[in-house]
């Protein structure tokens, strides 16, 4: 018996699975922040000390480097919002022992479960990966009652991630 969701993303969405898909570089994130806050230690010494040398571009690129997850997820997530309309239409789903089905207004794809590379899971969002950075995204709210059942099917089929 196929197990039935329906609903519509909204920016919430796309953005809290923007940021998950973006923590899966970790190493290069630690390392551009930590860069950060080595520049913001600089900038604030420089400046305490009153050298010579300038501390206020030493400010401004750690405050630009340790804040670029944050502003790159969200600019990201709102460009993608903006530009494609194909994400704020209702979706249907249909999973079963075979896979997924997905159907919006414009697009219909059968996927199977051989498929999906790996799949994660947020408090409230399923994140179904045919590539390894790119995911479907599927709110547990689509599924209402039926969520749990979903989430089993899907542990069932795909390793996580």
């Amino acid at each position: 018996m196929p197990i039935e969701a329906q609903g519509t993303l909204d920016f919430g969405d796309l953005l809290r699975a923007t940021r998950r898909m973006y923590r899966n570089h970790r190493v290069s994130m630690a390392f551009m922040t930590g860069i950060g806050m080595l520049s913001l230690l600089l900038g604030v010494i420089d400046l305490i000390e009153e050298r010579t040398s300038p501390g206020a571009p030493f400010l401004v690129a750690g405050i630009l480097l340790s804040t670029r997850y944050w502003t790159n997820s969200y600019w990201f997530a709102w460009r993608q919002w903006n530009k494609n309309p194909n994400l704020r239409q209702p979706i249907q789903i249909s999973m079963d022992e075979n896979g997924c089905t997905f159907h919006t207004g414009n697009k219909h794809s059968e996927v199977r479960w051989s498929a999906f590379l790996k799949w994660e899971e947020e408090r409230d969002l399923l994140l179904l990966y045919t590539n390894p950075v790119i995911a479907q995204i599927v709110p547990k709210r689509f599924f209402g009652a039926a969520s749990q059942a979903a989430r089993q099917l899907i542990s069932r089929q795909i390793k996580l991630g």
